[in-house]
């Protein structure tokens, strides 16, 4: 049986979260495991906004020009993302 190729959750500054097979550079990781189960521990936290997922509090950090708040913000939700971590899940430096 194969190895399913591991997949990345990560985010950028304004918030929003993407998924891809690396995390690109100026983006923040969140998580990596397998596809199924990334994506759905990340829908479950995150927070949906039309079309979009977002890192809870982050956006609302962003457009407020709180740097400081919108890294917190990332940083709460790492923390969340590792405490429901599980064989094929995992935080990002958490």
């Amino acid at each position: 049986m194969p190895h399913p190729k591991k997949l990345f959750a990560y985010c950028w500054k304004s918030g929003a979260i993407e998924f891809g097979h690396k995390v690109p550079v100026g983006a923040i990781g969140l998580a990596e495991g397998e596809d199924k189960l990334v994506r759905e521990k990340i829908r479950l936290t995150a927070v949906q906004e039309a079309q979009a997922l977002i890192v809870p509090a982050m956006g609302a950090a962003f457009l407020n020009n709180d740097t400081d708040g919108a890294y917190s913000a990332a940083a709460r939700y790492i923390a969340t993302l590792d405490a429901i971590s599980t064989v094929g899940f995992k935080a990002i430096g958490a």
